[in-house]
């Protein structure tokens, strides 16, 4: 369903909320895509999902090599929170100057 409502060269969307839509790895893994290509995206919000460990990494990897436009990432109260490695989430603020929110 995201691949229908979001476009890949969306260079509009600023700021974007999917918070509680059931989204899981699969959708993290069409969303890290989608952020490879975005430089206007800014926020980007994706509490209370279905995303696991699998899903952060594909986040994390794609806004530490690939996307310095993103300041906010939230992936509060997803199944990932309270167990994905610290160190994951300090790499990517180490190598995303502009993501001040994680």
């Amino acid at each position: 369903a995201l691949t229908k409502i979001l476009p890949t060269h969306n260079s509009n969307l600023q700021r974007l909320g999917l918070v509680e839509n059931n989204i899981t790895n699969e959708g993290a893994k069409y969303l890290a895509e989608m952020l490879q290509t975005n430089r206007t995206l800014n926020i980007l919000g994706l509490g209370k999902n279905q995303i696991g460990d699998q899903g952060a990494q594909l986040l994390c990897n794609v806004l530490a090599r690939q996307n310095n436009s993103i300041e906010g990432l939230f992936l509060q109260e997803n199944p990932t929170a309270s167990n994905f490695p610290v160190n994951v989430f300090a790499e990517v603020l180490k190598n995303n100057p502009s993501l001040n929110r994680l």
